[in-house]
């Protein structure tokens, strides 16, 4: 397993809970702030629930610092994600001009995943493309991010070496659409560069969060998820 050693610096910020849902460049294309509800229906655009039958709950979590919202899986039945569907105007211009996606989150036990319990994605069908975010933690405690669907990849897998899964840390995957290839940012440090994107035969279109695993366990607690479109 690939192991990088990166000195955190504190992530605490109060910030509010709002979705976003806006046109195209430069700015943000969905975003889930803090301890709200996703899917409150107060919103025109908003985060669209994918609701497990069983074996999921949710609800806030965090402390006043960093407020969020948690997701559970404590066993098979999933999934439970929050989805948004961008337009066909919106995946085009993340394409052409290159996209961010910023998770900031903590894991909630030690010897976890990544298993997709706890995830943040992007898929574009036009594009043919998908990356995923995964995470878990080891069992010293240490948080871990697997690129894409093959979790097992070594090289695609990296631990957090030094940080721990009780702390919130900020994950950036940002796009860069001349090279066609994405940069993994942890903290503010990179982490990997090159990183491919998986294909997306069924067409799918979506950004987002939560738990995409029918059959395993894992619980997350999102301060921070946001897609947006670079200028």
């Amino acid at each position: 397993m690939k192991r990088t050693t990166i000195t955190f610096a504190p992530l605490f910020a109060v910030i509010s809970a709002s979705f976003l849902c806006s046109g195209v460049l430069g700015q943000i294309v969905a975003e889930h702030q803090g301890s709200n509800v996703p899917d409150d229906g107060e919103q025109t655009t908003r985060w669209v629930r994918e609701a497990a039958p069983s074996g999921v709950i949710e609800g806030p979590a965090g402390d006043e610092k960093t407020p969020a919202w948690r997701i559970e899986q404590f066993q098979e039945g999933g999934p439970m994600a929050y989805d948004f569907v961008p337009s066909e105007e919106q995946h085009q211009a993340a394409e052409e001009r290159g996209w961010k996606l910023s998770v900031k989150l903590r894991v909630d036990e030690e010897g976890i995943g990544p298993n997709f319990c706890v995830c943040a994605y992007y898929a574009a069908p036009e594009q043919d493309i998908q990356y995923t975010l995964s995470f878990g933690a080891t069992a010293k405690g240490e948080p871990i991010v697997a690129l894409n669907t093959d979790a097992a990849d070594a090289d695609q897998k990296f631990v957090v070496t030094g940080g721990t899964r009780s702390e919130f840390h900020l994950y950036e995957l940002i796009y860069d659409p001349v090279v066609k290839l994405a940069k993994l940012v942890i903290d503010g440090k990179e982490f990997a560069e090159g990183i491919r994107p998986d294909s997306n035969p069924n067409k799918v279109s979506r950004i987002g969060w939560g738990s995409r695993h029918t059959h395993a366990t894992g619980a997350g607690e999102y301060n921070l998820v946001r897609f947006e479109i670079l200028d």
